[in-house]
Parts: structure tokens; sequence; C-alpha cells
């Protein structure tokens, strides 16, 4: 049972997205010339190579998607998809939606697929952000963008899934996407439904977030509820066992084949 607590601890709260970014960058690095010598050629392309292209691209991503350190993102597989033309294999995908998972991933679909419904829903929280900070807030949504950029947001900010997204929208329009927006998942959490978010290079930087940090607040309940039991067990567990143990060392009558038997099994227990 303790070994559970140690798997929830190590996956959850000490893996960080500086890490996750670290990694990742070699393997964008390594996309990028790949990536811009497509898209700049995209449109020389025949129809035939055309679907080619894109098919690969997508069962690449479909095959290794879940890694969290793969540098598959849906954000960019997204962008992809619209930028190289795969207008079939795109309309399929915003049908489909098969990585649709949780609010962060619905919220991205939502940018791609059906950019006016992702800017009216998110729209609030830009604002609510800018005026927190007592900026006066604009009614253009790059404006909103270029400004998201220059703040120092809070834990709680970074949480709302169309802040996650709209960071993104605005390495898009100020830098390009390559190697300055950075996704984390966590796909096989006991008791969690799949952890899936999104951040910009410069938070990251100027505040190391924790995977923990993207969870549920349901799954953060659960895990802990699990952390305790399995803490609770963990002592009972020693607690019984040191008690065999200190019987079988006092009582002489106890030390005999069958009691050093029983120690054994006791101490194999810890």
């Amino acid at each position: 049972m303790t070994k559970l607590g140690v798997l929830l601890l190590s996956a959850c709260m000490f893996v960080s997205f500086r890490d996750v970014e670290s990694i990742n960058t070699a393997v964008v690095a390594g996309q990028q010339f790949l990536h811009y010598t497509l898209e700049k050629n995209v449109n020389n392309f025949n129809e035939t190579e055309r679907n080619k292209t894109c098919s690969m691209f997508i069962k690449d991503f479909r095959k290794f998607w879940y890694n969290s350190s793969g540098g598959k993102y849906l954000t960019e597989y997204l962008s992809f998809l619209e930028e190289w033309l795969c207008h079939a294999q795109f309309s399929l995908e915003c049908l489909k939606r098969p990585y649709d998972f949780n609010q962060f991933t619905k919220t991205t679909y939502d940018r791609a697929c059906n950019r006016s419904v992702f800017e009216t829903q998110c729209f609030s929280s830009l604002v609510a952000v800018s005026s927190v900070r007592g900026r006066n807030s604009s009614q253009k949504w790059n404006n909103l963008l270029r400004a998201l950029k220059t703040y120092q947001l809070s834990d709680a900010e970074l949480q709302d899934p169309c802040i996650q997204v709209a960071l993104y929208d605005a390495v898009v329009l100020e830098r390009g996407k390559y190697g300055y927006y950075h996704e984390s998942k966590r796909l096989l959490l006991p008791f969690c439904q799949i952890s899936w978010c999104g951040r910009d290079a410069e938070n990251i930087n100027r505040n190391p977030i924790k995977a923990w940090n993207c969870l549920p607040h349901i799954c953060k309940v659960n895990i802990i509820i699990t952390m305790v039991i399995c803490s609770i067990l963990a002592v009972a567990i020693v607690v019984a066992n040191l008690s065999v143990i200190l019987v079988f060392v006092i009582n002489e009558k106890l030390r005999n084949s069958q009691g050093v038997y029983k120690i054994s099994l006791a101490c194999a227990d810890f």
C-alpha cells in the first residue's frame, strides 16, 4: 500500500513544468525545421502528397499523444492540421474530438474549430485578469492577449482553462508557437480523470509549476484521501509487525523454529 502512495507523490507533486519544458524543447527544436519547411511548401503539394503528409502526421500524433515528455501537444496538432490544409482530416477531428478529455482540451478544440465560441466564452476571463490589475479592459481580443503576456499570473488564474489556451493564442500572435508553449498530461492517476493542461514558457520560468497544480480539486481530494489511508495502513502494519517481533524476542519459550519463522515473516512484511 505504501508503494501506491510513493507513486502518487512522484507522479503528481514532484514533476514540474520546467522539467517538461527542458525535455520537450529538444524535441520541439528538432521538429521545428521540418514543420517550417512543410508549411512554406504546403501550397506546392499536390492532393496526394498533402493527404499522405496529413495522414502521417495524424498517425504519429495518435501513436505518441499520451507521452508526457514526447512534445506531442494538442494545441500544435490542431494548428498544423489547419495550416497544412488538411481540410478533410481537420473537419473530422473537429467533429469527433477524440482527445477532448477535460475543460482544457475542450477549450483547445473550441479555439481551433469554432473560434467565435472560444472568444465568447473566454473573453470575460481575459477582461477579469486585466481588471484585477487596474488596467483598462480593451474590447479587442488581440489587445487583451498582448496584455495577458505581460502579467505575472497567479496560480488561481493559471488554473483557468481559458487563460491556459489564451496564452497559446498570445504566443502564436507575438512570437510563434515553437518552444514557447508546453503541455503536461497525467493519464493514469487513480480515482482521477485525465489531467491535461498548458502553460507558456514565460510563466513556467517565472514560477515553476508542478503538475499537481493542474489537477481538478476533486482529484486532489481523492489523492490526499488515498495518501492518508495508505499512511494509516502503513503505520498499522509496522505496529503489528513490531509487536510480533517484540513478543517473540521477549518470551524465551517462543524461541524455537516456529517462532523464528514467524519473526522472519514479520520482518519480510516491512
